[in-house]
C-alpha cells in the first residue's frame, strides 16, 4: 500500500499503529525495535525484547515526541 515505509508523524498515526512492530531512530542516534504498546500527546511507550530463551530481556522506553527523530512500522510477513 502506498506510504507504508513513511516515518509516522502525527499522534493519530501512532495510535493506530498500537500493538504493531516499530522501527524508532532516537536524536542521539539510538535504535528501538519493539512492540508500540501506547501513544499520547506527549509521547510513546514501546516494548523491545532482547535475547532469547531464558536469557530474554523485555525493556520498555518511554520516548518523548520532541526526542524522536523518525518511526517506521516494520512490516513482518
Amino acid at each position: 500500500s502506498p506510504g507504508v515505509d513513511e516515518p509516522l508523524q502525527l499522534v493519530r498515526q501512532y495510535i493506530k499503529n498500537i500493538g504493531r512492530t516499530l522501527e524508532v531512530e532516537t536524536k542521539e542516534g539510538k535504535h528501538i525495535e519493539g512492540v508500540l504498546l501506547q501513544a499520547d500527546e506527549k509521547g510513546i511507550e514501546v516494548e523491545e525484547k532482547k535475547g532469547k530463551g531464558k536469557k530474554m530481556e523485555v525493556l520498555k522506553h518511554f520516548l518523548l515526541f520532541e526526542d524522536i527523530q523518525a518511526a517506521t512500522v516494520k512490516i513482518v510477513f
